[in-house]
């Protein structure tokens, strides 16, 4: 499982190992919700930057 949001390598395991018994999930549902989860947080980032970007050039 490869999580975007810069956690350190052994953290995937600890999911696999202790979340998803817990959480009652198997993984492919796991990566559905969390791994897509993830996925938004860069690209939320590029759209703030932007729109940061536009405003202070005054074109926004």
């Amino acid at each position: 499982m490869f999580r975007s949001s810069g956690e350190p390598p052994g953290a995937c395991r600890i999911d696999a190992v202790i979340l998803l018994p817990l959480l009652g999930m198997d993984a492919g549902t796991y990566m559905a919700q969390i791994g897509l989860r993830d996925l938004t947080i860069p690209i939320i980032a590029v759209g703030i930057g932007y729109a940061a970007e536009q405003a202070v050039k005054g074109t926004g």
